[in-house]
């Protein structure tokens, strides 16, 4: 009865563990319902600040002046888990240099596509 137990409370344990979801590249969610929509592109960090460090290491070789990043949150339509989503965007003199790029709580690295004209 103890070994039966023991291997319930293990599975249940287990059962219970959140796993990371193996994303593909190219597997892609809606934005809060709507046509536009995020693609994944590649993991790039372990968290949300690594994949941001990863990210300014990018910009710091294609912007040679200086740039600041303006984070804007997401609501992305992910079916797996509560993870948050952010939108990057560089600035370059006051004005928007790149709005693509989006990152989430997880390190993974995505890019936004716009609904189409």
């Amino acid at each position: 009865m103890k070994k039966y137990l023991l291997l319930l409370a293990f599975i249940l344990l287990y059962g219970c563990h959140e796993k990371e979801v193996e994303l593909q590249y190219g597997d892609s969610f809606s934005i809060d319902g709507g046509c536009a929509k995020v693609e994944f592109r590649n993991k790039i960090g372990d968290d949300f600040q690594s994949a941001l460090d990863s990210m300014q290491r990018t910009y710091n070789k294609l912007f040679q002046k200086s740039y600041s990043i303006q984070k804007r949150n997401l609501a992305v339509d992910f079916p797996h888990d509560k993870r948050q989503f952010v939108s990057l965007i560089v600035m370059e003199n006051d004005t928007i240099s790149l709005e693509y790029d989006v990152i989430d709580s997880y390190g993974n690295h995505f890019i936004m596509v716009y609904c189409p004209d």
